[in-house]
């Protein structure tokens, strides 16, 4: 199945089109890739790459790890396979440490997605696990917040059924 990307960044003034994972991945990662080229047209050249998500196949196109092709088609099988994961949703908790430890215990099919810095972790898990905390903490401290938009990757899920199939065409280039 092709994507259109022209088309699909022209969606932008409708963002549900663009919200799910199918569509948001090759945009992100077109736009992300066309802003390395373009720094890379002023000439700053990079010494080293490193990216989150997607911008770990952006990072290993412009390092020549695989062919732009080879990138786009990795990024949109992705998509398909996390599209076709169980929905779940995120929440930011202001929390670390022995809180986050007993909200996690305390609230079943809660997983920790990421912890971005002290007292500022990501928790996800199936949209009635995300909501039981959001509900139970909003009046006290740790403050929550449900990320806007659309994460491009659906939260982790401790059913490895629907773990995504690997690109074969995704090989690191002789």
């Amino acid at each position: 199945q092709e994507l259109a990307l022209v088309r699909l960044v022209g969606a932008a003034r409708d963002p549900e089109r663009l919200a799910g994972t199918v569509h948001a991945p090759p945009v992100l990662f077109a736009f992300e890739y066309a802003l390395a080229q373009l720094c890379q047209s002023g000439g700053v050249e990079p010494d080293a790459l490193i990216g989150h998500s997607l911008g770990e196949y952006v990072a290993a196109a412009i390092a020549g790890v695989f062919t732009l092709e080879a990138a786009l088609e990795a990024v949109a099988e992705r998509g398909r396979a996390m599209q076709a994961c169980p929905v779940g949703s995120m929440l930011a908790v202001a929390a670390d440490g022995d809180d986050l430890e007993a909200l996690l215990a305390a609230t079943p099919g809660l997983e920790l997605a990421a912890i971005n810095a002290p007292q500022a972790t990501t928790v996800a898990g199936p949209e009635d696990a995300t909501s039981q905390p959001q509900a139970f903490l909003r009046d006290r401290p740790p403050p929550t917040k449900r990320p806007s938009g659309s994460p491009a990757l659906p939260p982790p899920t401790s059913d490895s059924s629907h773990e995504p199939p690997v690109c074969n065409r995704c090989r690191p280039r002789s």
